[in-house]
């Protein structure tokens, strides 16, 4: 279903934003014929009327239709518009305007035989829309403001029965939207593209009918919303195959942030009750993706998280100082290695004291921030296109390995809570000419060291309340005096694992293979 969604919202915001991938000039006619030219590409069929009057061009009754498919099931379906008239107006200094009507009926028909089918038709609206057109053939600026865009849910058929409008409701609102787009057509088609949105909500609701008493609510609410973006895309598209698109040349790059998002989410099931409620106050992100490597960095300042529910006796408070995570990972085959890394970083995590004493009623463990932190970075040759045809295929078989390692660095592990804190880094390199001396792997060297603090209280502590068995504690304690040697200081242990240009693993400088 998500190729599906993705499709939906391809096609409403071309036609909102009228002429993102068309091709302007400095007359009402190229513009169209552009943006004819652009829907036609992306898989769609148009039909409409023209009529000239002096300098204003108006498309009527504009139909324009196109089938989805799901590649990850047998789902399937159509999309329509219907536009009652689309007009361009030449200003006579170079510039286009583009007008259109206050609504847009979008009809979404899916058949899925598992899921069976369903209609969903809604409404795109839009508010003091502005949309200018100008630039020359080869490079073309395009901006627009409104007051506001919408989309409205008209109707929801499950199974060829239409559900009440009463019983269901769903609608998406930006406010204060402006921005440009500019696309150039040299190779293939690029577009450099800047959004703005002071506010952006939505919310939804049904209720089915039935016997037991059944309903979902969700909403939700991003203020100070900007977005950049650049899309490199084929001149001849075939979305039938995304694998193909990428494969042939397409990618984006896009970064965003808001000031902050809130949500709220409940739900009645069987008379059991749920109410969900989120909010984070600031965020940024990028992400890339082409043949080549896919790319993600994410930040979000402090989160919370408010839950409750009917099968427990109180709520659930939880929240969070700052969030992080990064990934880079090469998709194209390379005879020499490329680099890659993950990271993930959750800081100063905070539960309310309620859910503390489900385990630790007398506060035996210190209630100090939770804190994680991980950075592995490296170099691997990459043996496959990830997006070639087959890929997925080859991927899927156990005895395949789709890349060769070559060197790995864990910069940093970081676990603080509960009076204690574990701080690791460490380096390896690996030969994939020798599986043999560590079989099924290529023979690791290099080195990890990791230093423990508090970590024997810790043990104390989990065992006094319980959740830990004091033959399990002794066990470990067993464990980590053959792995560690004491540190400086009172309750501090460290370890130091080595793995030799002979295939020797040392720990703390004692041979342990």
């Amino acid at each position: 279903m998500t190729s599906i969604l993705k499709s939906v919202l391809l096609a409403t915001i071309i036609v909102n934003l009228s002429s993102v991938k068309a091709l302007a000039d400095v007359t009402s006619q190229q513009v169209w014929d552009g943006l004819r030219t652009a829907m036609t590409a992306s898989g769609f069929k148009i039909s409409a009327s023209e009529a000239r009057n002096g300098n204003r061009l108006t498309i009527g009754d504009l139909q324009m239709s196109r089938r989805v498919q799901d590649p990850g099931s047998d789902a399937s379906g159509t999309i329509s518009l219907s536009v009652s008239s689309l007009q361009f107006l030449d200003k006579g200094d170079g510039t286009v305007t583009v007008v259109l009507p206050d609504q847009i009926p979008v009809i979404l028909h899916v058949n899925s035989p598992e899921d069976g089918a369903f209609d969903v038709q809604f409404d795109l609206t839009q508010r003091n829309l502005v949309i200018r057109a100008s630039g020359k053939p080869d490079e073309i600026r395009h901006d627009y403001a409104a007051e506001a865009v919408g989309l409205d849910l008209r109707k929801l058929v499950l199974d060829r029965t239409e559900v009440p409008g009463a019983d269901v409701h769903a609608d998406l609102s930006l406010v204060n939207v402006s921005g440009t787009s500019i696309s150039a057509i040299q190779t293939d088609r690029n577009y450099t593209q800047n959004l703005n949105i002071g506010r952006m909500s939505y919310q939804a609701s049904i209720s089915l009918p039935g016997p037991s008493e059944t309903s979902y609510n969700l909403s939700g609410l991003t203020t100070g919303l900007e977005f950049t973006g650049t899309t490199a895309l084929p001149l001849i598209l075939n979305w039938s195959d995304p694998l193909a698109v990428l494969m042939d040349g397409a990618g984006f790059d896009a970064t965003w942030r808001y000031d902050q998002t809130e949500s709220d989410i409940s739900s009645v099931e069987s008379g059991e009750k749920y109410q969900q409620s989120s909010k984070i106050t600031a965020g940024s992100g990028r992400l890339a993706l082409n043949n080549q490597r896919l790319l993600y960095k994410g930040t979000s300042a402090q989160s919370n998280l408010f839950l409750v529910m009917d099968q427990l006796p109180f709520p659930i408070s939880l929240s969070l100082a700052k969030a992080a995570a990064n990934v880079l990972l090469p998709l194209t085959a390379s005879p020499t290695a490329q680099p890659f890394n993950l990271g993930l970083s959750l800081s100063d995590f905070v539960m309310s004291d309620m859910l503390w004493a489900l385990f630790d009623y007398d506060e035996i463990l210190p209630r100090d921030p939770i804190s994680l932190a991980l950075e592995i970075s490296g170099t691997a040759k990459v043996l496959l296109d990830i997006f070639s045809p087959g890929a997925i295929e080859a991927l899927g078989q156990d005895d395949f390995m789709p890349f060769e390692l070559e060197d790995i660095d864990i910069g940093r592990l970081h676990l603080a809570g509960g009076g204690a804190a574990l701080e690791g880094a460490g380096h390896f390199e690996f030969d994939n000419s020798d599986f043999e001396t560590f079989e099924g792997m290529p023979r690791p060297r290099g080195r990890f060291e990791t230093e423990l603090k508090g970590g024997n209280r810790l043990l104390d502590r989990l065992t006094e309340i319980g959740l830990i068995q004091q033959s399990d504690a002794m066990a470990m304690r067993m464990m980590l005096s053959m792995f560690t040697i004491p540190g400086e200081g009172n309750d501090i242990l460290k370890m130091l694992l080595e793995v030799t240009e002979e295939g020797r693993v040392l720990s703390n400088g004692q041979r342990i293979r």
